[in-house]
């Protein structure tokens, strides 16, 4: 916010959005996956199954691309990476379970 203001970097719309990408289907398992092995589940990845979007018909037009670019941010920051996403959700959900009680 200070660079823009500063006028070193330009205004607009910045995606503050982790390196990487996922789709729904493959972060339900990855959360699965992440999960087990710090508790017990009844959930395997392998039984998540993808679900097209057909399958939602949704009110509003939905793009079948909506994958965020962080570029403009990364440059106005100065920064290669932003890392994982896997690394960010891996902190969160470690979070959540350390909450719940279930330790390492």
């Amino acid at each position: 916010i200070d660079r823009v203001q500063s006028g070193s970097v330009p205004g607009g719309i910045y995606h503050l959005v982790p390196d990487g990408e996922t789709d729904w289907c493959e972060f339900a398992k990855w959360i699965v996956e992440h999960a087990a092995g710090r508790c017990e589940l009844r959930l395997s990845p392998e039984a998540i199954e993808p679900v097209p979007t057909t399958a939602y018909p949704r009110p509003a037009a939905r793009p079948l691309n909506s994958r965020l670019d962080n570029t403009k941010l990364k440059n106005a920051l100065g920064r290669a990476e932003l890392g994982d996403w896997s690394k960010h959700c891996a902190a969160v959900l470690d979070a959540i379970l350390d909450m719940q009680g279930n330790e390492k």
